[in-house]
């Protein structure tokens, strides 16, 4: 029930702020787009 609230108000708030990417820390193993899952090619583990 409080999501759309959140949502509404976290869209309004921050309209117009961009959006900051952060860097992926390493070994961390991450989705594609196309739902692969798959290691970043520099991680060694």
């Amino acid at each position: 029930m409080a999501l759309p609230i959140w949502t509404g108000y976290m869209q309004a708030v921050l309209k117009g702020v961009p959006v900051q990417e952060r860097p992926v820390p390493e070994g961390i193993i991450k989705a594609g787009d196309d739902g692969k899952i798959r290691r970043k090619p520099e991680c060694k583990a």
